[in-house]
């Protein structure tokens, strides 16, 4: 496994973990922006390894 694959499947467990059924993250806000800046900084570095 690359390290390109392991982060998408790190991003695709996050989504699957963390989201509801209407689209949001279930968990605080200061959580939430965590998660979503981890995110972006994962598909930064796999668009760059494109």
């Amino acid at each position: 496994m690359t390290v390109e694959q392991a982060a998408q499947e790190l991003l695709d467990a996050l989504e699957l973990l963390y989201m509801n059924d209407f689209g949001g993250y279930q968990c605080n806000r200061s959580e939430a922006l965590d998660i979503d800046d981890a995110i972006m900084a994962l598909e930064e570095i796999l668009k760059d390894k494109k």
